[in-house]
């Protein structure tokens, strides 16, 4: 397996830990817990009895931030997937990219939001499901950056007459081309010298014998 394949297995599987962990946060119950029970963002739970919470400002914008996010990472997933299995180009990499981004800034979005209503409570207590966001944060971090360092290195434009191709194409560069495009300027800028000194001396030459 080469690098790049390595590099996208593993951004891949970083992705699909980041839409189970997202999935469990947003889904279950435990975002704080309190004296004889426990509540998430949809629900409220006292005594083994769940009903659901009345509309609160706050709290709905943690969850459509969270369902956003959700449904963001479960697309770059499949795209993530798809781009692995079909090898396909630089720009479906980029919109993966663009994804995970959005993912974890509306992540970022919820978990602020929902610790700035429930921090001030001396009575609540953080619980898993909010631990898990930010879990899966520091995972959506991670996972952009795999995603990004197997994208492919543009090419650059280079002299033809080093490669032996036509002008203008895009090649990959090696070390040898680099030497010998740098030895021909350097031998160029010598012979300008050379030439330069030599006016000079015929210039002094025609000024001592006049």
């Amino acid at each position: 397996m080469g690098v790049k394949k390595s590099l996208q297995t593993g951004g891949n599987l970083l992705n699909l830990l980041s839409s189970i962990l997202i999935v469990l946060s947003t889904t279950t119950n435990y975002w704080t817990r309190q004296q004889g029970g426990h509540s998430g963002l949809w629900q409220e739970c006292s005594h083994g009895v769940c009903s659901n919470i009345p509309c609160q400002n706050t709290l709905a914008v943690t969850a459509a931030c969270m369902v956003l996010a959700t449904a963001f990472s479960i697309v770059a997933l499949g795209m993530g997937i798809r781009i692995q299995c079909q090898e396909a180009e630089s720009p479906s990499s980029q919109n993966t990219i663009v994804l995970l981004f959005l993912s974890g800034l509306l992540l970022l979005i919820a978990l602020i939001v929902y610790t700035s209503k429930n921090a001030w409570k001396p009575e609540v207590f953080f619980s898993w499901s909010y631990f898990f966001g930010w879990l899966l944060l520091s995972a959506c971090q991670h996972d952009h950056a795999e995603h990004r360092s197997h994208q492919r290195v543009p090419s650059v434009p280079v002299n033809a007459t080093c490669l032996g191709q036509n002008k203008g194409m895009a090649f990959s560069l090696s070390p040898a081309c680099f030497s010998a495009e740098r030895r021909d300027r350097s031998l160029e800028t010598t012979e300008t010298q050379i030439k330069w000194l030599v006016e000079r001396v015929k210039e002094v030459r025609r000024i001592v014998g006049g």
